[in-house]
């Protein structure tokens, strides 16, 4: 699959994450459309397998309200040194992250999620006194998400 959005969502069967490509399909057997994800490989026997252009895929059905799209980045930028030696984690859409504001610097880091600003057309995060366009954020760090961990923003 060649497509250039990756996106994450949770799974309809037992509410596991899975990451992939996002699609919807609507029939006139189905009077409401189905959220799946494709992946690139068969995990188990309750995905429903497909095949594309002689390639075999899996496909899980997703609930449609956790699917975020992955903003291209990963956490643990570099800006820190300590970071430098641990595995970087890739940002999607409704990600809970700690960051540094843009425009700001220290160690005075905010706690946000990750969204898609349609007016700004890219990802921001919104923090409790800072918006910023996600890019623009230092020291990013992915806590959790508000589908799995949303305790997580109401503690901070």
């Amino acid at each position: 699959m060649n497509s250039p959005r990756k996106y994450r969502g949770l799974r309809v069967d037992n509410r596991e994450e899975v990451k992939g490509y996002y699609f919807v399909s609507t029939s006139s057997l189905h009077p409401n459309p189905v959220h799946y994800i494709i992946v690139d490989v068969v995990h188990d026997r309750k995905s429903i397998h497909m095949e594309i252009a002689g390639e075999a895929f899996a496909c899980y059905r997703v609930i449609p309200g956790t699917v975020g799209q992955s903003t291209g980045l990963k956490d643990k930028d570099g800006s820190d040194t300590k970071w430098e030696q641990e595995e970087s984690v890739e940002i999607f859409e409704n990600d809970n992250i700690r960051f540094v504001p843009c425009g700001r610097s220290g160690k005075m880091r905010h706690t946000g999620t990750v969204y898609y600003n349609e007016k700004a057309g890219g990802f921001w995060v919104k923090g409790k006194v800072w918006d910023c366009p996600i890019d623009m954020c230092t020291q990013r760090e992915v806590i959790g998400n508000i589908h799995t961990t949303p305790q997580l923003m109401e503690q901070t």
